[in-house]
């Protein structure tokens, strides 16, 4: 069957009690090792090293849930209310635009315990990493793993909603990051928001570029039902 890359971060690898096994022919075969798949490692390296980001979100499909650690243990998190809160608030942006549901909740207690998780590593093995999630993506199980293609685009502009509103409420909570100022850097053509030292200057400029990436989602989407400049006014304000 080959690994399952959300069993193989070093975080309680493999850990029976969790869900982990060293059956290479099950679904949740965790792998020879603690990051021997090149695409866990190199993602784990990357979040390590670029030590301004501030939030995590491994995307995955089906079961439409937004989960937060732990996946290993039933113990929540020393943040888990503001985890719990900032996932409640991405739902909440993502259910406003086609009405799709999501639960939100700890892997370990929401779906099952999961062992060598990437939001248990990205969460306990870096110091800047303060929001860590798993999310399962549509739908319930009609369709499962075979999505049909008319459920994608929307599904992506919805997600996109609930990425969006994360970063709002990173900018709005700076308490949460240690009295640190958030900011959006970019990494090729992608948006990272991430944090920086700095003072309000910093604050200043993630709130400028958050308002033209507004703008420009707003010009890229020609008709289905896309977030409106009502709904980013919610979120802001």
């Amino acid at each position: 069957m080959g690994t399952d890359p959300n069993r193989n971060w070093d975080n309680h690898w493999c850990s029976a009690a969790a869900g982990g096994t060293t059956d290479p022919c099950s679904e949740s075969f965790c792998g020879s090792a603690p990051f021997s798949e090149v695409e866990v490692k190199a993602v784990a390296d990357y979040a390590s090293s670029t030590t301004n980001i501030v939030a995590f979100v491994d995307f995955h499909s089906y079961s439409q849930l937004w989960m937060q650690p732990y996946g290993y243990t039933s113990r929540l998190p020393a943040n888990n209310d503001a985890q719990s809160e900032m996932g409640r608030t991405a739902v909440a942006a993502l259910s406003a635009i086609n009405g799709v549901k999501y639960k939100v909740g700890p892997i370990y207690t929401t779906i099952y315990p999961a062992s060598g998780s990437s939001a248990d590593w990205a969460y306990d093995n870096t110091t800047h990493i303060k929001f860590a999630y798993g999310v399962e993506l549509r739908d319930t199980g009609r369709q499962g793993f075979l999505l049909s293609a008319d459920q994608i685009v929307p599904s992506g502009i919805e997600t996109l909603a609930a990425v969006v509103a994360m970063g709002d409420y990173i900018i709005k909570n700076p308490q949460h990051m240690q009295e640190e100022q958030p900011e959006i850097v970019h990494f090729g053509n992608m948006k990272h928001f991430a944090r920086r030292s700095g003072a309000a200057a910093g604050l200043t400029q993630v709130q400028e570029e958050f308002e033209q990436l507004e703008l420009e989602l707003l010009s890229k989407q020609p008709t289905a039902a896309v977030p409106t400049p009502s709904l980013f006014k919610k979120l802001r304000d």
